[in-house]
């Protein structure tokens, strides 16, 4: 003789249930963006600091400067306003720049990163430029 199979009437789920999976849907989705945006950012970060490795200053610049324009998390930020800062002081020691352009330079990296000048640049920085007397 055949056995009846015994089926099971599926359980309702509670609203409370629903409302709890739905929120940890949403959780899981929102860290997996985070984790994502984080790591593409670390490489774009990384593939500025080997540009400025290579000597290839002027184009880490931009990308340093459209970076910083994404709104990278603040540890990644802190040290792209650092590296370009750097670079800022950097054109600013150009033996062939006029004084004046010097000047502005030094303010725009003391402007990101006040640690990243030395005294002379400092001095600079804040002289008037010669009047040609």
């Amino acid at each position: 003789m055949t056995q009846p199979i015994n089926r099971k009437k599926p359980r309702k789920t509670s609203p409370t249930t629903k409302v709890i999976s739905a929120i940890a849907g949403v959780v899981l989705v929102g860290f997996l963006i985070f984790a994502l945006t984080r790591g593409s950012n670390i490489r774009e970060y990384n593939r500025l600091i080997e540009l400025i490795n290579a000597e290839k200053y002027d184009d880490a610049q931009k990308g340093l400067e459209s970076f910083l324009q994404k709104d990278p998390s603040d540890d990644l930020k802190k040290n792209a306003r650092t590296e370009l800062a750097k670079l800022y002081a950097r054109k600013g020691d150009e033996p062939t720049l006029p004084f004046q352009e010097s000047g502005i330079w030094y303010r725009k990296a003391n402007d990101l990163d006040p640690t990243v000048l030395g005294e002379h640049q400092r001095t600079l920085m804040n002289t008037p430029a010669p009047t040609g007397e």
